[in-house]
């Protein structure tokens, strides 16, 4: 009798062994299934820009009074002066002309600047240029075919006894998305 208790007794730890293995393995939470996710990318058409006309101050006859002339930055580029520099009305000047084409409808970030700020004569006489306009607003856009016409402006400081010439000098238009 003594063996077989002892047999029912291991058979017993070995039905609870296994049902207390069973119902964990029951009660388990089930392992993580694997995701497959989706990637994407969209590339845009670069930004090319295109100088249509140059900013031109026009001709200008200083009259012993430091003056500025100022070229407004949208399409009609009106010329104005402080400090009565003589403005000549034969050559008005004009705003600076840039066609941006890029991606349809994108926003974009447009920077005006001069690296030098001046412009200067074959003598190397200069005028400083700066406070740079442009047409696009705070927040510039392309249009639906991936273009915006921007026209620039300047101001440009031109002195008492300015010497007589005809200046150059460049500035530079930054276009980003």
């Amino acid at each position: 009798m003594i063996k077989l208790n002892k047999i029912l007794a291991l058979t017993a730890v070995s039905v609870f062994a296994v049902g207390v293995g069973y119902s964990s393995q029951s009660n388990a939470a089930p392992g993580p299934s694997p995701l497959t996710a989706n990637a994407s990318a969209e590339i845009l058409a670069q930004i090319t820009l295109e100088e249509m006309r140059l900013l031109d101050f026009g001709k200008i006859s200083p009259n012993g009074t430091a003056s500025t002339v100022v070229i407004d930055g949208d399409s009609t580029g009106a010329r104005s002066s402080a400090n009565a520099a003589i403005l000549v009305t034969s050559d008005p000047g004009q705003s600076g002309q840039i066609e941006i084409k890029g991606a349809n409808n994108a926003s974009i970030t447009i920077t005006v600047s001069s690296a030098s700020g001046i412009l200067a004569n074959p003598s190397s006489d200069t005028m400083a240029i700066g406070s740079f306009t442009h047409s696009a607003g705070a927040t510039p856009a392309l249009n639906a075919s991936g273009e915006l016409m921007l026209y620039t402006g300047a101001t440009l400081s031109v002195g008492a006894t300015q010497p007589a010439g005809v200046y150059t000098g460049t500035y530079t238009v930054t276009a980003v998305y």
